[in-house]
């Protein structure tokens, strides 16, 4: 797996407890050779822990579907 998809992958696992500046900055400060991957830093992090986030939210909103049976009393 390359190093981008690990970035997103962590993101996932803590940008819903931390938010998107603090998960932002653990890529940052993190990612193994990011300097060499991308060239403007804090637009990729961000833009990394922004889809993380939508991402999360995207899987708890289907989740949340699958269990809704329709049944109504």
């Amino acid at each position: 797996m390359d190093d981008s998809r690990l970035d997103f992958r962590a993101a996932k696992e803590i940008v819903m407890r931390y938010g998107t500046e603090k998960t932002a900055a653990a890529i940052k400060s993190c990612s193994p050779a990011i300097a060499d991957r991308h060239r403007n830093l804090d637009d990729y992090a961000t833009r990394t822990a922004a889809n993380a986030k939508a991402k999360v939210r995207q899987e708890r909103a289907a989740m949340s579907q699958d269990h809704d049976y329709g049944i109504s009393m």
